[in-house]
């Protein structure tokens, strides 16, 4: 079954007329096409409109909802459980600094795990910040998450929620082998991944980055290292 994403950007200032509008037109595109939806949302009042509305279509059209960001998702943990709803979280962004996030909480994560949604991380929902998944997982871990979830989150969690678990997402006979060897807790921000294998080939451990720290940390001169080679 062929798969499309429908994002739904919801501000404070938005009327719910409108929403609805937007809305209604994007699960018409899901239905007609079979179909999984994922929409963007923050609020509870984004989340649960008019109340219930997206989690009673859910239920009755046999859509296949995520819910990415979902910062005040857990205020409805256990209607999104009921209905099999997962929520992408921003594990960065948890903290009341705007009215769209007035209900945010350290502990979400936990919150919606205690009460069996399934969880990933979104690492603030763009791609360039893929890096902080594994701190994202760690602060909710540091708020009551389980460990084993945390992982699971980052993992596992995030190619079942997409349909694509049977091939990636765990180390399993048949699967693909992606995976990164750590010499410590991974959801430590101080570690570092000591090999990367994509496929079951080895990644040279060589980038930008390390070149530049490697030039960086030379000590054979008291010159600054832009006058070294003058």
């Amino acid at each position: 079954m062929g798969r499309i994403r429908v994002r739904i950007i919801m501000k404070t200032s938005t009327k719910l007329k409108t929403f609805l509008i937007i809305f209604f037109i994007a699960i018409f595109v899901v239905i007609a096409a079979r179909h999984f939806i994922g929409l963007h949302f923050k609020k509870k009042f984004s989340v649960r409109p008019a109340p219930g509305v997206i989690v009673n279509i859910v239920d009755e059209y046999k859509i296949q909802a995520i819910i990415a960001g979902g910062t005040e998702a857990w205020m409805v943990a256990n209607d999104l459980a009921s209905k099999k709803i997962p929520v992408i979280l921003d594990g960065m962004n948890n903290l009341p600094v705007n009215f769209d996030h007035i209900n945010a909480r350290l502990d979400s994560a936990s919150i919606l795990n205690d009460a069996g949604v399934q969880i990933s991380f979104g690492a603030s929902l763009d791609t360039p910040n893929a890096r902080n998944l594994r701190q994202s997982a760690g602060i909710s871990v540091a708020n009551g998450l389980p460990w084993n979830k945390a992982l699971e989150a980052i993992t596992l969690s995030p190619a079942a929620i997409f349909g694509v678990d049977r091939s990636i997402g765990s180390i399993e006979v048949g699967k693909e082998a992606d995976f990164v060897i750590w010499a410590s807790d991974p959801l430590e921000l101080m570690s570092y991944p000591e090999q990367v294998f994509i496929q079951g080939i080895a990644i040279p451990m060589k980038s930008r980055q390390t070149l530049l720290r490697d030039r960086y940390l030379q000590s054979g001169s008291d010159k600054p290292p832009a006058f070294r080679n003058r």
